[in-house]
């Protein structure tokens, strides 16, 4: 490489890029997971979410913490990656 600096941009654009669609992807996946919980908790009325953490309501909800900043990442990304943006 002739420019060291071009070549740590682009190392650290592409591990940005990659990073945030990780992150993205496992926050989805937390979302997912605590709706499913949800939905049968609301459909049955077992709380599959405090089995799920062994009967401990502060695991429950640390869990639901976690939901909750998924939630708010989840957020961000779609403001700052605008997805939506090329579709016509």
């Amino acid at each position: 490489m002739k420019n060291p600096r071009r070549a740590a941009g682009i190392f650290l654009r592409f591990a940005q890029t990659v990073h945030m669609k990780l992150s993205c992807m496992i926050c989805s996946f937390v979302l997912i997971a605590l709706g499913i919980c949800g939905g049968v908790y609301a459909l049955t009325g077992f709380d599959l979410l405090l089995f799920l953490c062994f009967g401990s309501r502060a695991a429950a909800r640390a869990a639901m913490g976690a939901g909750g900043v998924c939630g708010l990442f989840s957020a961000y990304a779609v403001a700052a990656l605008k997805p939506f943006s090329r579709l016509r």
